[in-house]
């Protein structure tokens, strides 16, 4: 039940997020994907994605909730 519990209030939080906090690229946002934002174009891969911007903070992109 601890995991049903949690699962029901994820989907609460994605059915009343507006749409356009889901709509930034985190690509390369830090360690936990083991990629360096440096290597990477963001914008052009945000665009490449369909996404119409980068995260502005890349530690809050990957902060768990």
């Amino acid at each position: 039940m601890a995991h049903a519990e949690a699962f029901a209030r994820d989907l609460t939080t994605i059915a009343n997020m507006p749409l356009q906090a889901a709509d930034a690229c985190s690509m390369g946002s830090g360690a936990h994907g083991l990629v360096a934002r440096s290597r990477l174009d963001p914008p052009a891969l945000a665009k490449e994605l369909g996404f119409s911007r980068i995260t502005a903070n890349s530690l809050d992109a990957v902060k768990p909730t």
